[in-house]
């Protein structure tokens, strides 16, 4: 009898704990983000983290392959193509992984499609998504500075391309 009354009460700790876990309530974004880092940058990071996971993943859950892939997620050369530059993002990313890092790898194992972690991590468990104006920020810029004069890349594109059919006339 009072071995089933100890298991009753193992059993009854463990699933509370469960629970407890579970519905931990994460930190206040506007609280724990740090001020050199915009919350267009927090969240545009959030993003970009488990957008290039899912990709890079393709479709793996198990936990060590998403462990595996988590080890460099912050490397900027991920982040070519994301609202704010390379250097800014890796930034960005750090700063993410080092307040929500816990909850990158569980939206990654219980996905069910690509989609559905961000909206899960960066909307609804983090909240570091919500009420963000991306009017506020500027789109990338998309020049580089040649002989002191800033020339957008894609007129180099373009030039290159041109330069490429007159090549190909001779």
């Amino acid at each position: 009898m009072l071995s089933k009354i100890l298991i009753l009460i193992f059993l009854i700790t463990i699933t509370t704990e469960k629970k407890r876990k579970k519905n931990k309530t994460l930190p206040d974004p506007e609280k724990v983000r740090p001020t050199s880092v915009s919350k267009e940058l927090f969240c545009d990071a959030c993003e970009a983290i488990i957008k290039e996971a899912c990709k890079n993943l393709r479709g793996k859950k198990k936990e060590s392959d998403v462990e595996f892939y988590l080890d460099d997620v912050c490397n900027p050369e991920k982040y070519n193509i994301y609202h704010f530059p390379p250097p800014d993002m890796g930034r960005g990313c750090r700063e993410f992984v080092a307040i929500y890092g816990d909850e990158i790898p569980k939206v990654l194992i219980d996905r069910n499609n690509d989609e559905e972690p961000v909206q899960k991590l960066c909307y609804e468990r983090t909240k570091v998504c919500l009420n963000i104006d991306w009017g506020n920020i500027s789109p990338m810029d998309d020049s580089i500075m040649i002989d002191g004069e800033p020339v957008k890349m894609s007129d180099l594109q373009k030039n290159n391309q041109d330069d490429g059919k007159k090549n190909g006339d001779l």
